[in-house]
């Protein structure tokens, strides 16, 4: 009664504690919802209020308190707390509307761009597009002056100055929802994300920015020195170079053109700069009254009388021949002090960036080489051993045509390198990367997305191998008990598989399977023979799972490991294959395609016993109840009457006995009364022969059926124990008895013929 009363009470409190959460915590439950940081604080506090007043409940439970009494205690407690956050709520939203509109679009409206999108790369190419031109252009301007661009219309010079600042202004708000990696996190929260950039590029991107609007606002000469401030955008130049790099990385001629290409635009900007100091040192001289290389009616005539333009590119002549050949062709010359140390400053300066640029051009091409390079000496080290060894020259040309189409697909791959940088990253950062690289080919596969978890496939990820087959090779063999099978899962990435059955006739193919398809997955699951063969039909790259390492990591997960064996039950007892697919043949989830019967004799029981009609008739009949023989007990009862039935036996020859001898002595007694003294004992003969029967082994157990329709011969009148014993036992006794009687007659007789 008490376990009763006290089972009572507790779902009595459960029942009134969940009427309790549920009508007064509801929100509570659902605080995952809010997004904003003072939200997520109260819901916070709401929680932890709600374990506070769970505890009260727990205390007041035991107490002698109202249940009426409990509820109001609890309820004043929360509402406190409620109410203090809906005061705090409603001065936040206060001071949401006093913010001002434009924060409420970049904040809730505009997304968080991910780097390394298309769009965002393509606006990053513009953006350096645009820097590189006033790079270029800024020097031109500084020292030419505005008129360098008199053959340019104003209308294009004002679209071009619009242009560069609305880029530069939308990219300083883009770079405010641009999410960026910490330490191999991606970090996308904007006031992250915001006080990054305003401690790192913002203040150089503003002051650029505004030396640009200057410039096309005053459009003075006199502050062109302003302009040089643009260059703090070099730092944003580097930043988008640098991503470019990492996308071109892997295709070896596209990075080689990049590289390039990067030394070509360092060695540009170095022209125009020297050839911005050139004439800007020929200026000065002239202007100071000495012979200059303007002034002097050269090759070319005097240069001070041509346009600004031409100027430039006579300037940028003389900076190219100096800067690259350090010594240019001496058709322009310096004439003046002036001229000649800006010329020696060149040529030093020429000297080492020449040497430096010439070596970075023969690093890129020997990294571009390097690969041929590598293959080369692995031809030869192959070749130089298969020659020694004096292999045969059909087994080389198969080697060489294997590694020559190996080493095509596999590109620059550097695998042992690859497994070494892996092992270098951390723990959790490893597994998502084995996740993201080789999981996803089990997302692609049905049977392991749907049945088992997350976890287990990310754990799983990390025992996928890479294989690598040639064209016709054999992956596996069905019936060759000489081909090592470890059971595996294969899954295609490259190349094709053809399917055959086990009888090794290659020409007969069940299916074709290329790319994104897998197989091997009967004996997979189940570990049974496999029903099939499989080969390469050319270069193919394939990803397996054995089955052994496949239970060991599924040992770790009991939930996935029920689900396994309940597929391999399904498969094995119910010839369930939805979980590995369908046929190849008729696309049906209830065989396997060696046992199609589309393409397969396969003898249905049923249809074949319809077809053939063999109906046997079936007469109603009662069927007696059955009799359960109570077997050691009637043991013990047979061997107890057995020792009776020889008693009475040893009687019933006593008395034979005990006739004979009254038949002898009795000789003179008359007919009849011989008669009545012979049915006397013929009578108690009889009475103890049918008391008393023997019954020979099990045959008294046997219960006497009469059946008419099956087993007739079973019958009690056609089986030898069910004989008539009483009447076989009487027949001795009475033959016996006639004998005496007529042994009895003839005596009597004799004397009568004597006489």
């Amino acid at each position: 009664m008490n376990k009763e009363q006290d089972s009572a009470n507790s779902s009595v409190d459960s029942l009134q504690m969940r009427q309790f959460d549920d009508k007064q915590l509801e929100y509570v439950n659902n605080g995952a919802k809010l997004q904003t940081g003072k939200q997520k604080t109260m819901t916070i506090s709401l929680i932890r209020n709600k374990k506070i007043v769970e505890d009260i409940y727990e205390y007041y439970k035991g107490s002698d308190m109202q249940q009426e009494e409990k509820l109001r205690l609890l309820q004043k407690v929360y509402n406190d707390d409620v109410i203090e956050h809906n005061a705090d709520s409603k001065q936040e939203k206060k001071t949401e509307i006093v913010l001002p509109r434009f924060y409420k679009i970049f904040h809730e409206t505009i997304p968080i761009f991910y780097p390394n999108t298309p769009c965002l790369l393509f606006w990053k190419g513009w953006v350096g597009l645009v820097i590189l031109f006033f790079f270029y252009e800024i020097p031109i301007y500084i020292s030419f002056g505005k008129e360098v661009w008199e053959f340019t219309p104003e209308w294009a010079k004002v679209l071009i100055a619009v242009v560069a600042f609305l880029t530069f202004s939308f990219d300083m708000c883009l770079e405010f929802h641009t999410a960026y990696y910490s330490h191999g996190n991606l970090v996308i929260d904007r006031v992250k994300i915001g006080h990054r950039y305003l401690q790192t590029r913002f203040l150089f991107d503003l002051i650029a920015t505004v030396a640009l609007l200057i410039r096309s606002i005053i459009q003075t000469y006199n502050e062109r020195w302003l302009y040089i401030f643009f260059y703090l955008k070099y730092p944003s130049l580097i930043r988008i170079s640098f991503q470019f790099g990492e996308i071109v990385m892997l295709h070896r001629r596209i990075r080689t053109i990049f590289q390039i290409a990067k030394v070509l635009i360092v060695l540009q900007f170095v022209f125009i700069v020297y050839a911005c100091i050139w004439y800007l040192a020929c200026l000065y001289a002239t202007n100071k009254g000495y012979n200059s290389w303007l002034t002097h009616e050269g090759n070319f005539g005097a240069i001070s009388e041509l346009t600004q333009i031409q100027k430039f590119f006579y300037s940028y002549y003389f900076s190219v021949g100096t800067t690259t050949t350090t010594m240019g062709y001496g058709d322009m010359q310096p004439l003046n002090i002036f001229e000649v140390l800006v010329g020696m400053g060149g040529i030093l300066f020429a000297v080492l960036i020449f040497a430096v640029m010439v070596n970075i051009i023969f690093k890129i091409l020997e990294e571009y080489a390097i690969y041929d390079i590598k293959r080369y000496q692995q031809r030869l080290i192959i070749n130089r051993y298969m020659m020694i060894k004096d292999v045969p020259q059909n087994l080389r040309e198969r080697v060489r045509q294997y590694l020559n189409e190996h080493w095509y697909q596999e590109g620059n791959r550097d695998i042992q390198g690859e497994q070494e940088i892996i092992g270098e990253l951390a723990p959790e950062l490893k597994a998502e990367l084995q996740l993201a690289s080789c999981g996803k080919i089990l997302l692609q596969i049905p049977l392991f997305c749907i049945n088992f978890s997350r976890g287990f496939l990310r754990e799983l990820s990390s025992i996928i191998q890479e294989m690598n087959y040639a064209e016709y090779e054999m992956i596996f063999l069905g019936q060759d008990p000489q081909f090592l099978d470890d059971q595996s899962i294969y899954f295609i990435n490259l190349g094709s598989v053809s399917i055959f059955p086990n009888n090794f006739n290659k020409q007969l193919q069940l299916k074709k399977l290329g790319k994104g398809e897998y197989f091997g997955e009967y004996t997979f699951l189940t570990g049974f023979q496999r029903k099939a063969s499989a080969q390469a039909l050319q270069y193919s790259q394939l990803y397996k799972i054995s089955r052994e390492n496949f239970l060991i990591t599924l040992a770790k997960f009991n939930e996935d490991y029920e689900k396994y064996w309940m597929i391999k039950d399904k498969i094995e007892f119910q010839k369930d294959f939805s979980a590995i697919g369908q046929c190849y043949t008729c696309e049906s989830t209830t065989h396997y395609s060696t046992d199609c019967d589309v393409t397969h004799i396969v003898v249905d029981p049923i249809k074949l016993i319809v077809f053939n009609k063999d109906t046997q008739n079936r007469i109603k009949f009662k069927r007696k109840e059955k009799k359960k023989w109570q077997t050691f007990v009637r043991i013990e009862c047979f061997k107890r009457e057995g020792v009776i039935i020889n008693q009475q036996i040893g009687m019933g020859w006593d008395i034979e006995l005990k006739l004979k001898d009254i038949e002898k002595n009795q000789e003179h007694l008359d007919d009849d009364e011989f008669k009545k003294f012979q049915n006397i004992l013929k009578t108690n003969f009889d009475s103890y022969t049918n008391q008393y029967k023997v019954k020979e082994g099990l045959q008294g157990m046997d219960q006497a059926f009469q059946f008419t329709n099956y087993f007739t011969e079973n019958n009690y009148d056609n089986q030898s124990e069910f004989i008539n014993t009483q009447a076989q036992m009487k027949q001795p006794a009475r033959l016996s008895i006639i004998r005496n009687k007529q042994v009895s007659q003839q005596r009597s007789r004799q004397p009568s013929s004597q006489e």
